[in-house]
């Protein structure tokens, strides 16, 4: 099943012309196999208006059903309109539309106004997800709510400032909020934050933390990545993660994972 749908990317990639963009990697998975990605990207049109479209997939070494993306957007000045999809043969196909619109724009402070809403449906129920944002110049506030019939729902919170930024260096702070409302139990909720830093050449790292109270759990994480080679149009990457659970149901469990990036520029 992978090698078929890899196989019909590539047919198509070779009906619609060079793509702008290829990238792939490979990683380990702790569950077992390699997690394999690729990407592709194309755009037309030139910098003031453009119309850029993009496939992806998403499979197990190991086995099981891949996973498919695609999405169109059109992009006109500041503004932006789109759709997207995805499908996993046997468990899920997604579809929805997302935009952008700019509300205010200075030599110096930009306003943005995003959105979007999509559906997904599974061998036994539809999920049904929405949400908006704003963001301003480096800093940025969301929210989204997800709708499961018979199942329950969730409202998340996410908020992103940026604390330092140089030339070649930006750190990021990040924060999300999680409320879960089951249709059946207690409601719960979760929250985390981190930070993010990154590096002109390609290099960056992460961590955080996420913490579920209802049920005493608290984990962290790290990641890491380091650009290894690069020119005008290739470029090589190394990444790595660690998630370690200090408390809860997976007390003491630590994951592990690494993989290189390979992306090109056509």
């Amino acid at each position: 099943m992978v090698s078929k749908l890899f196989i019909s990317i590539a047919c198509l990639m070779s009906m619609t012309g060079c793509f702008g963009q290829f990238s792939g990697s490979l990683t380990p998975d702790y569950k077992g196999g390699n997690n394999l990605n690729l990407n592709a990207q194309h755009g037309v049109g030139n910098a003031h208006e453009n119309v850029v479209g993009s496939l992806g997939l998403s499979a197990n070494t190991a086995g099981g059903p891949p996973t498919g993306n695609l999405g169109l957007d059109y992009n006109r000045g500041l503004n932006s309109a789109g759709v997207f999809g995805s499908h996993t043969p046997g468990q899920q196909n997604t579809v929805g539309g997302r935009g952008s619109l700019n509300l205010f724009n200075s030599k110096t402070d930009r306003l943005d106004l995003t959105g979007f809403a999509s559906k997904t449906h599974t061998p036994t129920n539809d999920i049904t997800k929405f949400g908006a944002g704003l963001k301003t110049n480096d800093h940025g506030v969301s929210f989204s709510k997800s709708n499961m019939p018979g199942v329950g729902s969730q409202t998340r919170f996410d908020g992103q400032a940026n604390l330092f930024k140089t030339d070649s260096n930006r750190l990021d702070a990040n924060a999300f909020k999680t409320f879960n409302n089951p249709k059946q139990g207690p409601s719960f909720g979760s929250h985390g934050a981190g930070l993010d830093w990154s590096n002109v050449r390609g290099h960056g790292a992460s961590v955080g933390f996420d913490r579920t109270p209802a049920l005493k759990e608290t984990n962290v994480f790290a990641t890491g990545r380091a650009n290894l080679w690069q020119n005008k149009g290739s470029s090589l990457d190394a990444f790595g993660t660690a998630n370690r659970a200090l408390s809860g149901p997976n007390r003491g469990r630590t994951d592990f994972g690494g993989g290189l990036g390979l992306s090109h520029r056509f």
